[in-house]
């Protein structure tokens, strides 16, 4: 056994670890994976989330399979004097072992693609695969003729703009929510939980100081276990960023059951807004005798009235004074503050000063002035 076998030996288990068993987020950046190379086969996952998905799967379970028999070919193939080597008689048993390793592999993977594609009378193929078989105990528990019924109900809410996307860098796993369906798609396996059927609850939520998104302050990662109400099904974990919490929470219809032992940090842009908050709320107010007219609702949010005004206060040199009248809340001026801050330094954010959303004006933190309550809420508004 020479440098050169080695050598191949390293290439091959590197190049089947990094394109096929478990890519590294550069793989996939690069298009350089198993997926991409099948796409023609797999068609689009738009079209066919849950067919799409069935074939990936079913692929890359063929593809690890093969890998022994790939490994003896290549070798036998490539080094003759490594097969050599191995036909001697005192190779005689590392002969045997190799050609059972490389002819079992073939066999499982061709029996595996049998198997999984074998039609079920009701079905179209595939009823073998494990979603299909994952999908069939949803059928059974509402009542339908079968796992494609419940596989159209999924490809149909899948298609729809408004659904819950997130994808965990170096997992290789999405978490998606539609309407009725939570799904988190892995390389090996697709989990499915329908929403007025499970519960949720936060399990683990552990911090890093390096962000592989680039956040200065870190990163927190939150375990959320899916528990399903369906016999048969298992239960299953989803993995999100903390930042992307809120944003899932307001998508999925059953509450989310936090421990008390489990803190959630928030984001650094979070943090700045509530100490936002509390400086504008220790700002000298303005009399809303000044504002005749009550406001409109918030220009960012448009969930609440507008509640702030700019007005120059400071003794800065750089902010000048601003006319405008309300149209921001608190908490969408302050986010609008912060992205207007240099996002490599938080801590300065407080020092600096930002532009107007609606004049340019420049302002910082003491020039934001709330309004101070009023009769508003009693003066009838005139219709248009």
């Amino acid at each position: 056994m020479d440098y050169p076998f080695l050598l191949f030996t390293f290439g091959f288990v590197c190049l089947s670890l990094m394109f096929g068993i478990f890519p590294p987020q550069e793989f996939w950046s690069s298009g350089l994976t198993l997926e991409n190379a099948l796409s023609r086969w797999l068609g689009s996952e738009e079209d066919s989330f849950v067919m799409y998905n069935i074939r990936r799967v079913s692929s890359t379970l063929l593809f690890v399979a093969c890998l022994p028999f790939l490994y003896v070919f290549l070798a036998e193939h490539w080094y003759p004097e490594v097969s050599d080597a191995i036909k001697a008689w005192e190779y005689g048993s590392a002969l045997l072992v190799s050609v059972f390793i490389a002819t079992l592999s073939l066999a499982i993977a061709a029996g595996t693609a049998m198997w999984l594609s074998a039609a079920s009378p009701d079905a179209l193929g595939w009823s073998n695969s494990t979603t299909a078989v994952l999908l069939g105990k949803f059928a059974c528990h509402l009542q339908l003729r079968s796992w494609w019924d419940v596989a159209n109900q999924i490809d149909s809410e899948y298609k729809e703009i408004d659904k819950f996307t997130s994808i965990l860098s170096g997992w290789n796993a999405r978490t998606i929510v539609t309407r009725s369906w939570i799904i988190r798609v892995g390389l090996y396996r697709v989990d499915f939980a329908r929403q007025d059927l499970c519960q949720l609850e936060v399990v683990r939520a552990d911090s890093h100081s390096v962000s592989l998104q680039g956040d200065v302050t870190g990163a927190q990662f939150v375990t959320i276990k899916v528990h399903t109400d369906v016999e048969g099904v298992p239960d299953f974990c989803l993995r999100l960023n903390s930042r992307e919490f809120d944003s899932f929470r307001g998508y999925v219809l059953a509450p989310i059951h936090v421990p008390d032992g489990v803190v959630l940090i928030k984001s650094v842009i979070e943090q700045f807004v509530i100490a936002f908050r509390e400086q504008v709320s220790s700002n000298e107010p303005l009399s809303p005798e000044d504002f005749p007219d009550p406001p409109d609702n918030c220009a960012g949010c448009s969930l609440v009235p507008a509640d702030v005004v700019l007005r120059k206060c400071c003794e800065g040199s750089n902010c000048v004074s601003c006319r405008c009248r309300p149209a921001w809340c608190t908490t969408c001026m302050g986010l609008w503050f912060a992205h207007q801050q240099d996002q490599q330094r938080p801590e300065s954010w407080m020092r600096g000063t930002a532009p107007c959303p609606n004049c340019r004006s420049v302002f910082c933190v003491r020039d934001v002035c709330p309004v101070g309550e009023s009769e508003w809420e009693t003066i009838p508004v005139p219709d248009n």
